[in-house]
């Protein structure tokens, strides 16, 4: 906060963000991907903050995915994933490529990152399985999740969920 006033005051109100939005979820089972898009929007830019000139975040989605039901947190999670095993393990960081997109009845969310599958621990991570957990619980039907290494330097993970349109779902 010594250093850089304007960067500790974008901070500290993107984090304020996030805590309502932590703090409002608790109330509800799903969220649109519109409202984890804008949870998500916070959490990149204050980890750009922290990797600095590192971290190169991108992302594309069909307009229509806007209006899905996904579990709070099911999208950072999968960021967050990709920042601390591949961007964090690389000196010079590198690219994640957040898509998303609607397919045979299911919302199919992929996040590419920069790195190496570690197979020892790619499939033991315990938030992956909660969530797997959550989708189950509130859309009534199982997701899957995949990690795929995709190329010499880039991992793949794709989280496939029933496709449940979050406005039909509150009328």
């Amino acid at each position: 906060m010594l250093v850089d006033q304007t960067k500790a005051r974008e901070m500290i109100t993107r984090l304020s963000a996030m805590m309502r939005y932590v703090i409002g979820y608790n109330r509800n089972n799903l969220v649109s991907v519109a409202e984890e898009l804008d949870f998500l929007d916070n959490y990149v830019a204050l980890e750009k903050i922290h990797f600095e000139d590192k971290l190169d975040f991108s992302s594309h989605m069909e307009a229509s995915v806007k209006n899905a039901a996904i579990p709070p947190l099911g999208i950072q999670l999968l960021v967050e994933n990709a920042i601390k095993h591949g961007i964090g393990t690389q000196a010079r960081g590198g690219k994640i490529q957040l898509s998303l997109h609607r397919q045979n009845g299911h919302l199919r969310v992929q996040v590419e990152n920069t790195g190496i599958l570690d197979a020892s621990s790619a499939s033991n991570g315990i938030g992956l399985q909660r969530l797997l957990e959550r989708v189950a619980h509130s859309l009534d039907q199982p997701g899957t999740f995949a990690l795929t290494q995709t190329s010499d330097n880039s991992v793949t993970a794709t989280l496939t969920l029933p496709w449940k349109d979050y406005e039909n779902l509150h009328r």
